[in-house]
């Protein structure tokens, strides 16, 4: 069976896909929008409006354990956003760049237990 992934660059270096059915939209956003939160762990980019909802961004290469995107050196003044639900809620993943849609092979898939 085929599944619609979206294609993302998480930073220069690491592109991955990301199931459709955890995304709600792609959101590209001018880089002063985000309000960064003091005292928040870096993963956590800040937060924006957006359509009359505050929401939180990941950002997911400091996540991954590479340089965060909104750090010193890194510029762009539209950032894009995955937006994603998770568990009811929405949450904002912060990438590099979007890519487009691919259709993959479910069988083709295989994921990465995490070490106990």
């Amino acid at each position: 069976m085929q599944k619609q992934h979206l294609c993302i660059e998480v930073n220069q270096t690491l592109q991955t896909i990301l199931s459709t059915d955890d995304l709600d939209e792609v959101i590209t956003l001018d880089y002063q929008k985000i309000l960064q939160i003091p005292g928040m762990p870096t993963v956590v980019a800040g937060v924006f409006q957006w359509h009359g909802e505050i929401m939180w961004l990941i950002d997911i290469a400091y996540l991954m354990g590479f340089n965060p995107l909104l750090s010193t050196g890194y510029y762009q003044e539209k950032i894009r956003v995955v937006k994603v639900k998770y568990k009811g809620k929405y949450l904002g993943i912060l990438v590099q760049k979007v890519g487009e849609l691919i259709n993959v092979e479910t069988k083709n898939i295989t994921l990465m237990k995490q070490k106990s």
